[in-house]
């Protein structure tokens, strides 16, 4: 029976006993393509927004609603970010708070 190939990396599924002096090298090229698709993800999330800095541009949508954002004040050491209903109380309550209404 013939090798066959996995459908999205094409890994080679080597049947058993076909493989006696090559299975080292079946292996290896295998794990090169793991290794590369793996890297090419981790590159993709990497670059989508970084860890500390960056800008995000458009809009940030948020399915549901009581987000409570945490950041820092002008002293960078409190602050909190409220997003809650328009038509809501205040609940601001501390120096550095800020509330977001949104329409429902």
């Amino acid at each position: 029976m013939a090798d066959s190939t996995t459908p999205n990396l094409a890994l080679t599924k080597m049947q058993p006993g076909t493989h006696r002096d090559d299975w080292g090298a079946v292996a290896n090229e295998n794990l090169d393509k793991i290794d590369t698709a793996v890297k090419a993800a981790k590159d993709r999330a990497d670059g989508a927004l970084p860890k500390v800095g960056g800008t995000v541009t458009g809009e940030i949508l948020r399915d549901g609603q009581g987000a409570v954002l945490h950041w820092s004040d002008d002293a960078m050491d409190h602050g909190t970010a409220f997003l809650v209903p328009s038509t809501g109380t205040d609940p601001t309550g501390q120096p550095g708070d800020i509330w977001f209404g949104y329409t429902p």
